[in-house]
Parts: structure tokens; sequence; C-alpha cells
């Protein structure tokens, strides 16, 4: 799901999927709500009892009572906030209450959140709504998933991970079977042609951190066991997560749906004066513009009526040396020359010297009396410039006029 957003993919295969993967996550925590407590009864008593049953049936209701009472509260509520950071609050106090009833109820917490989301985005809230909510929590699950896969990896022993040997490898075989093969043979019984199944095959070999989750609780249950068990859950996420993301990309984009959702974006142009040319400020970094980049400019300046006014701020001290920091700048403005030219956009190009990327941006833009500006920003945000802020940052938070964001490479 990261790479989607990261990538801003739309379409068939990106649908499918968002489906198959929150499909596949239920699932699994579902079993595992049911198998654990059956384990857990064979393992201290040396017999299976239906009293074991009994309680896996308890989990599931449990947990879906309390995943249904969370979304009923959303659904009821959010329309009703208006502030960003009240959702924020709400949302995050929800959760909070869901796993804390779950946990003194003693059934799953991933399961109960996991049928809250799945209700929520499905059933129970608007688009609009959802994109609010999901949209408020966005901004601060990165930190999350950081403080996660490192208490996941501060319970990994090396010592039962050197010794998983042969578990190991057949999980990681078995895995990656299941995951390449099956997508491709389920893409062919259901009519997809054999490139859509290629794709399809290689959008499900990332490992999802519900695997790590579920390793967690197992590992609090059974310490010996869940050791065992975690060790070759990370072995096999250090892998997975290694090439997935990398297979998964290529997929999307290989289909064709790689930054649809950029360009299918409706842009807000009320914020925009109404003037006879509307004028386009876009930074050249130190990246060739990608041929998508350039299409959406393209696109935006021909239906907005405006021109494009590139801007490159060159430092003159490169640890390369002046002289390859000029050729190098010189490629990185030919390049977007070209492509404006291929777009048949008016545009016009500023090449300033200076150490100071933000502040120039920010000072041409209001000597030109930018109307807009549109700059580039990695999907995956750097979490130390969260903290400290990049140039996109600074000239976002100096300038009055509408700013753009746009994918990365």
């Amino acid at each position: 799901m990261a790479v989607i957003n990261e990538v801003r993919s739309k379409g068939k295969l990106t649908e499918l999927t968002s489906a198959a993967v929150a499909l596949n996550n239920i699932i699994c925590v579902a079993l595992f709500s049911v198998t654990l407590p059956i384990a857990t009864w064979i393992t201290v008593n040396g017999l299976f009892s239906p009293f074991a049953l009994a309680f896996s049936a308890k989990n599931i209701l449990f947990a879906s009572l309390i995943g249904f009472g969370m979304a009923i509260a959303l659904a009821f509520l959010v329309p009703r906030l208006q502030a960003e950071g009240e959702i924020s609050v709400f949302t995050l106090a929800h959760i909070t209450f869901a796993v804390a009833v779950a946990i003194i109820l003693d059934v799953s917490p991933i399961l109960a959140t996991l049928i809250a989301g799945s209700l929520t985005a499905n059933l129970l809230v608007s688009k609009d709504h959802n994109k609010r909510i999901y949209g408020s929590l966005k901004m601060m699950s990165e930190p999350i998933y950081v403080i996660f896969f490192v208490l996941a990896g501060a319970s990994l022993r090396f010592d039962f991970l050197l010794t998983s040997g042969y578990i190991l490898v057949a999980y990681i075989l078995a895995r990656t079977i299941g995951k390449v093969v099956g997508p491709f043979l389920g893409g062919l019984v259901a009519g997809y042609n054999i490139d859509e199944a290629k794709n399809l095959s290689l959008s499900f070999v990332s490992q999802s951190a519900i695997a790590i989750g579920l390793s967690l609780i197992l590992l609090e249950k059974h310490q010996i066991l869940g050791e065992k068990v975690n060790a070759i859950i990370l072995g096999g996420v250090i892998l997975f997560e290694s090439v997935g993301p990398v297979l998964m990309k290529k997929a999307l984009e290989q289909a064709g749906e790689a930054g649809k959702d950029i360009e299918d974006d409706e842009i807000v142009l009320d914020v925009l004066p109404e003037k006879e040319e509307i004028k386009i400020l876009v930074p050249i970094g130190t990246k060739v513009l990608s041929a998508r980049n350039a299409r959406i400019i393209g696109q935006l300046s021909r239906k907005i009526n405006g021109s494009v006014i590139g801007v490159h701020v060159r430092s003159m001290t490169s640890p390369r040396g002046a002289e390859a920091t000029s050729v190098s700048s010189n490629e990185f403005v030919d390049a977007f020359k070209k492509y404006m030219k291929r777009k048949d956009v008016d545009y016009v190009i500023r090449v300033e010297n200076s150490n100071r990327v933000a502040k120039t941006i920010v000072r041409i833009a209001r000597q030109e009396k930018a109307d807009l500006v549109v700059m580039g920003a990695s999907g995956r945000s750097n979490f130390i410039g969260r903290i400290f802020g990049g140039v996109t940052d600074r000239v976002t938070d100096a300038l009055d006029s509408p700013v753009l964001l746009l994918q990365g490479r």
C-alpha cells in the first residue's frame, strides 16, 4: 500500500491489489485468532477441547462487535467535525479505545481495527469523509511505522534466526511461490491476459506489517515458540521488503497506472486569479524532470492558459567544482527545455547562482508575481526532512501563492 501511495497509481491493478491485500489481511488475522487459542490449549493441556473452539469463536465475535461499534461512531460523528485536527484527535481516540476494549476482553485488537477500517471505508462513510479520516492519519503513519519496526527488530534473536535454517528457506520459497504463482494463475482464470497476469503476480511479494504484528502477539503469549516464529517472520520480511516494493512499482509502471492518481486529481482553480495569462513558476531541481511531470505541467498550463517560468538555482560551492556544476546544471535546464517544447508550452528560463535555494525561489516567485508554483516532492518523505524541513517545505511556508506538489521521479 505504501508503494501505491508513493507512485500515486490508479486503475484496475491498483484497485484489485488494494482489495486483495485488505481481504488477505482480514482472513489471515481471523485465522490466527481462531488457531491461536486452539494451539494454546493443545500446548498447555496436550489435547484438543471444544472449549478452545468456543474461545476462538468468542475472539471473532467480540472483535467484530468492537470494530462495528468503532465504525458506527466514526460514521456518525466525523461528518460533524470541521477541523482536520479534530478529526485526527477523534480518530486516534477511537482507535485507542477500541484497542483497550479488545485487550480487556482478550480478543485481537488487530482484527477489531481491521474490521473497523473496512466497514468505515466501504459501507458507512462517504468518499469525501473517508479522505478526511485517512488523510488526517497519513501524516502520523511514518513515525508510527518506524517505532513499530524498531520494536519488532528489538525482539529478534539472531541465535534463533541462524538456527532456523531450512525452515526459513522453506518459508521463503513457499511464500514466494504462493504470492507469485497464485495471483498469476488466478488472473488467467479471471480472464486477464498474460501481461496483466504477470503484473498481478509481481504485486503481492511484499510482506505486510500484519505478519510482524501477529508474530509479536504470539511472542507475548508463548515466549519460546514466539521467538522462533518471530525470527522466521522477520528474516522473511528483510528479504521480501527489499524486493517486493521494487517489483510492485515495476508492475504499476508496466500497467500504465503509476501517476494516474495525480493526473486525474481535480485541481481547485478557484484559488487562482482571473487573468488572461497565469504565471506558473517551476523550480528545476537536481534531477531531470520526468516525462509524467512534464505532461502534467503541459496539461495544466493549457487548461489555465498559463506560461511557465523555469527557475534553476545553481550552487557554485559544490564539492564537484564550479565547472562540473555548470555542466550538470546545463543538462538539467536543457532537459527541461526539451520537455516544454515537446509539450508545446510557452516558457522562459531563469538561472540563478546561490547557495540558498529556497530563498532564491521565493524571491523570484515574488519578483515574477507567480500565480502558481509547481514543485516536486518525493512520495515517501524523508523523516529527518519532516523535522527540519526541506526546500519544498520552506518555499511553501514562505509563499502566499498556491503551491502544487508533484511526485518526484
